[in-house]
């Protein structure tokens, strides 16, 4: 008999985490999966080893050996072929899904059939210290977010087969971003949705190389206009494309006051077109649509990250938030784990 749910972990030269990510699987309330751990040529830190032992042991988990370098998007597309469940969840090995994560992504796909991709909220840790990635829940705002940011938390997801093969949502392998093109195409043709609970683990470092932060801030921008182009039919040349950068805030970045004056203005007027597009075409719940309007204003202009709410009016984007700083203190506060990080905090604040 096929698994329910066909786990999906890729792994290139994880073995510092894999043992972990593997045993979150292995606590999970819900049992009936099969873990397929995807390693890439060339991972040779002892991986396959790791994984190799874990599938000695537990005959749910399987080790598929890449026999040469596909890269992330292939290897991933080939596990979707193989696959047997149902349902396709995501890993990655430096992450830990809660142990009812996939009880409760069930349940919610079971009462909500018309969903298609389903993720959560999730807890990202490094050494300075955490935040929660509280993605939006509804179909529609989460629609109009992905439009300017990827607020799909990857390694939380769970995906019906059924569905990835009917509209070819296959990962694209022209993009670092494999996962944020995904969901700017699937969002047309399913409904997506968050569970607004934390269940799930993220830990970052080093694990993005220079070189491929940079591919990736490079192409978010492109990512972003195809979407709004194929949803609003709105155009923004390759400047304009730079703005929507949302790996690094660009106007905080801006040292000249008054090259930072003159791209935020460019960047209102984007947002303004956009509202005009989507008043036009009626696209979307306007207050909704003006509500993402306007966090992706408040992270531009004063850095600081506020959950859609919903606003009236194109002004209303645009007025101001008081206490900025001090919002953007609580935020930081929320941050740390000890005095000495609270200190450097501080001093990185007063340095800019």
């Amino acid at each position: 008999m096929s698994p329910y749910i066909s786990v999906l972990l890729p792994v290139y030269n994880g073995g510092k985490t894999l043992k972990n990510a593997i045993m979150s699987i292995q606590n999970q309330t819900f049992t009936d999966w099969e873990l397929l751990i995807l390693n890439e040529f060339g991972s040779d830190d002892g991986s396959a080893e790791i994984a190799s032992a874990f599938s000695e042991s537990d005959r749910r988990i399987k080790l598929l050996q890449n026999t040469e370098q596909l890269g992330l998007a292939k290897t991933l597309n080939h596990g979707i072929r193989v696959a047997k469940g149902q349902l396709i969840a995501r890993i990655d090995a430096d992450d830990i899904a809660y142990p009812k994560r996939f009880k409760k992504q069930i349940d919610f796909l079971q009462k909500n059939p018309s969903v298609g991709i389903c993720g959560t909220w999730q807890k990202h840790v490094s050494s300075t210290g955490c935040w929660i990635h509280k993605t939006p829940r509804d179909h529609e705002t989460l629609a109009i977010s992905l439009m300017f940011s990827c607020e799909m938390c990857h390694s939380t997801i769970m995906m019906r087969k059924s569905v990835l093969l009917k509209n070819d949502l296959f990962y694209d392998s022209e993009y670092e971003a494999e996962d944020f093109e995904l969901w700017s195409r699937a969002i047309s043709v399913t409904y997506l949705s968050n569970i607004p609970e934390v269940l799930g683990e993220y830990s970052y470092g080093n694990n993005i190389s220079d070189k491929k932060m940079m591919l990736l801030k490079k192409e978010h921008g492109k990512i972003c206009a195809k979407t709004m182009n194929r949803t609003l039919d709105v155009d923004f040349d390759q400047k304009q494309q730079e703005l929507l950068n949302a790996w690094e805030n660009i106007f905080l970045s801006e040292v000249n006051h008054r090259n930072r004056k003159g791209k935020l203005l460019t960047f209102k007027k984007m947002l303004m077109d956009l509202d005009d597009a989507n008043q036009r075409i009626k696209m979307f719940d306007s207050y909704k649509f003006r509500g993402v309007l306007r966090a992706r204003w408040a992270w531009a202009n004063w850095n600081i990250r506020i959950e859609p709410r919903r606003i009236a009016t194109i002004d209303g984007v645009f007025s101001p938030i008081h206490f900025h700083k001090l919002i953007r203190l609580n935020q930081m506060l929320k941050t740390v784990h000890s005095p000495k990080m609270l200190l450097k905090k501080i001093m990185e604040r007063l340095a800019r």
